[in-house]
């Protein structure tokens, strides 16, 4: 399995609440979150979304920065996965100035963003697919990272 993030761990005191105040990643504090969304609901895959794609489906929340689109591992609240050795590991980091194209597709009652980035001279992909809840969710992601993709474009920050 393709792994395009280092893995980081982030303590229990450094990460984000839920309201998106901070980033995920306490080495990157100047980061401001514009979304949070996940886990439940929540399918990442390492390739273009599709019904027979090998998926991470309801363990990783995606969080959305001014500077990247990050997953980071979070395990739902059930009585018996509640201590996981691998919550608040980062799953994907893509910093928006890598990304060369994204498209978003609706099928049924679920949305997926395509997200094809740079990783030193190879493209890589990320699927992020969502079931009915998270689909409008989906859809402000492709928002905002049309917007910061074009900001870099335009040489803003």
């Amino acid at each position: 399995m393709d792994d395009p993030a280092p893995r980081q761990t982030i303590a229990p005191g450094q990460a984000a609440s839920k309201g998106g105040a901070a980033a995920p990643d306490a080495a990157l504090d100047s980061e401001r979150s514009l979304l949070r969304f996940g886990p439940m609901g929540i399918g990442v895959s390492f390739s273009r979304p599709g019904m027979f794609t090998v998926t991470h489906q309801n363990c990783t929340e995606i969080v959305a920065t001014d500077t990247r689109v990050c997953g980071v591992r979070r395990l739902p609240q059930f009585a018996f996965a509640r201590r996981g050795k691998h919550a608040g590991e980062l799953v994907f980091s893509v910093p928006w100035r890598e990304v060369v194209e994204i498209k978003r597709a609706d099928y049924l009652l679920n949305a997926a963003l395509w997200i094809r980035y740079r990783r030193g001279d190879e493209v890589k992909e990320l699927g992020l697919g969502a079931g009915l809840f998270w689909r409008r969710s989906i859809r402000v992601l492709e928002e905002i990272a049309r917007r910061q993709i074009g900001q870099i474009a335009d040489g803003g920050s």
